[in-house]
């Protein structure tokens, strides 16, 4: 099948909701929506590698499964957007917008997260080793079970998190707001408080 405009720039659709756009912009992006390739809300399974998604209004959309490694979604809108699952090794989400998003079982090491608000957000049993969440609004959030080793919470707003059972080691936590936080279980050697 031969594809044009979009799909020659930025990547191909693989039948049954499959997407793969490495690479691809927001502009263009949203136009395949429009063209009818695809609903923007439901991009399970989907492939955006690198895709440049940063300021998106994102809100609600599925991505669970998908892969968003190296994507760029600084500043994006993913306000109660289902990632379950999903793969954001070494995403930018600096500055975004993350608000009771679900992040449940997805593969977030070495994300770029400085000043992300991802209040009541549930990140049980992720990935987060090696993120930078520095200045990050995780209040209320869940990280129940979550991987934060060597991660960087410094001055990370995190009042009323649930922080049982997740790994800390080597954690930076200089200047973080825990009150009200749930450490019950939490594994804290050599972090920094």
């Amino acid at each position: 099948m031969e594809y044009k405009d979009v799909f020659d720039a930025f990547g191909e659709l693989l039948g049954c909701n499959k997407i793969r756009l490495r690479r691809i912009s927001f502009n263009a992006f949203c136009r395949m929506g429009r063209l009818g390739w695809f609903s923007r809300r439901h991009l399970r399974f989907a492939s955006l590698i690198e895709a440049d998604l940063h300021n998106a209004n994102l809100y609600g959309t599925d991505f669970g499964y998908a892969d968003l490694s190296y994507a760029n979604l600084s500043g994006a809108n993913l306000r109660k957007a289902c990632l379950v699952s999903a793969n954001l090794e070494r995403a930018f989400l600096d500055q975004a917008n993350c608000s009771e998003a679900v992040f449940t079982d997805a593969n977030m090491p070495h994300i770029r997260g400085e000043r992300v608000k991802m209040p009541n957000a549930r990140l049980c049993n992720t990935d987060l080793r090696h993120a930078n969440l520095g200045f990050a609004n995780l209040r209320n959030a869940d990280l129940r079970h979550a991987d934060l080793r060597f991660a960087n919470l410094s001055k990370a707003n995190l009042h009323n998190a649930n922080l049982e059972d997740a790994d800390l080691r080597n954690a930076c936590l200089r200047g973080a707001k825990l009150l009200g936080a749930n450490l019950e279980n939490a594994r804290l050697d050599g972090a920094n408080i």
